[in-house]
């Protein structure tokens, strides 16, 4: 938890130095969640997929008026079914790219820092022996944000985030009697409905 309050104190720290306008907001979202060793785009509808619930707020900064905006955030997701639960609490830092003027296209990616804790329910024995609190990860996400006052938007998105350091180690026999050990990374798809609001910043002249 530490680690993500000193990666947002230092992105508030950093972008205030070089921000024209830093954006303000919050967000929920719902999609699924399935646990194997590669990405495999159908297993977010298939049968062995969890429900992934998430909400939290962000915060970007955008360099001298371009369409780039880099952005951060914390995020609570609660990933689960009826028998097994997931809490985790993420911090991303990406980059991304908003074209247009009242209406606009998103498109963006980036990193992320992922802190499980709180596994509840009936979660298998291999779980709770080589779980690692600390996964890294990235992402990437495209919609859309549309300007309904002078400095409010809101932004609907679809996001796909992709475990790139392992969550447990899976252990899998073998017919000759040998076992082997795979490496399970977690994997989302979700919705993300947001709002945020634009703050000008001024710079001042001597």
């Amino acid at each position: 938890m530490k680690r993500s309050i000193y990666i947002i104190l230092f992105c508030l720290t950093f972008g205030h130095s070089f921000a024209q306008i830093i954006e303000l907001g919050g967000e929920i979202g719902y999609g699924s969640t399935y646990l194997h060793e590669n990405i495999v785009f159908k297993e977010f509808f298939g049968p062995n997929a969890i429900t992934d619930l998430g909400s939290g707020f962000h915060i970007a900064f955008n360099p001298k008026k371009t369409i780039i905006f880099i952005n951060s955030g914390i995020i609570y997701i609660l990933k689960g079914d009826n028998n097994y639960s997931f809490n985790n609490i993420r911090v991303p830092l990406g980059i991304k790219i908003e074209p247009g003027r009242k209406a606009k296209f998103i498109v963006g990616g980036g990193i992320y820092l992922n802190y499980l804790f709180l596994p509840e329910g009936d979660v298998n024995i291999e779980f709770k022996k080589t779980k690692r609190d600390f996964q890294i990860g990235g992402y990437f996400d495209s919609g859309f944000k549309y300007q309904l006052l002078e400095n409010w938007n809101l932004f609907f998105l679809v996001q796909v985030n992709y475990d790139l350091s392992t969550l447990y180690m899976e252990e899998n026999p073998h017919h000759d009697g040998s076992r082997s050990n795979s490496a399970i990374r977690s994997y989302d798809l979700s919705l993300r409905l947001g709002f945020s609001y634009l703050i000008p910043i001024k710079n001042e002249s001597k």
